[in-house]
């Protein structure tokens, strides 16, 4: 089966197959706001979980080096033009979604173009008609359909996640890190060289 049909099929099937977290997981919040938002954008609630569990290991907390942030690691200018808080869980997982949804439609449906636009920006999948000779990103779209199909074959079954706080915001009249990443990327850069106190260089 093709896998754009197999997916189909999945989103039909997606609160059955997502609701199987439930077994490994007494705490659902997580559970639910992941297939809410699925529901919503109309994408695969397995895919959602992958790529979440891919940018954050299911992780409100984490932040990157360049500023994402959240379950999704939705950069500030990304979190923007979506209309959310990426500091907020539910809306963070919401704008994953609905980011998702915007790089599938981009693609014309094509999950592993989308998956790489998430990671590099939907210029660099122009650029290159197709998926970017970025290592970062290569790797990025075989480790988030990996997971999909261990996910599928596990029901969606999530890890238990972390405490879910909130992690703190930039404070005012703090030195900030001067971060200089490929062009694009929405999501995390690749491979960073530390150049001094405050200023990161990332190169492909």
């Amino acid at each position: 089966m093709e896998l754009k049909s197999k997916l189909v099929i999945t989103v039909l099937t997606g609160a059955l197959a997502i609701s199987g977290i439930a077994s490994t997981q007494a705490n659902g919040p997580l559970n639910n706001m992941i297939r809410h938002a699925a529901l919503k954008y109309n994408v695969d609630p397995v895919l959602l979980t992958s790529l979440i569990g891919q940018e954050s290991s299911f992780n409100q907390n984490a932040v990157s080096p360049a500023g994402a942030v959240g379950y999704g690691q939705l950069m500030p200018d990304t979190a923007a033009e979506l209309g959310v808080d990426p500091y907020d869980p539910e809306q963070n997982i919401d704008g994953s979604a609905h980011y998702l949804r915007q790089m599938l439609d981009s693609n014309g449906g094509n999950v592993k173009l989308a998956l790489a636009a998430y990671n590099a920006g939907q210029g660099a999948v122009n650029q290159y008609g197709g998926i970017p000779p970025y290592a970062e990103t290569q790797d990025y779209v075989s480790s988030v359909m990996s997971g999909y199909r261990d996910n599928l074959a596990t029901d969606g079954a999530l890890p238990t996640p972390p405490p879910a706080a909130k992690p703190s915001k930039p404070k005012q009249g703090v030195k900030k890190r001067v971060v200089v990443y490929h062009p694009s990327a929405h999501t995390q850069p690749t491979t960073q060289k530390k150049t001094n106190s405050n200023v990161f260089l990332y190169k492909k």
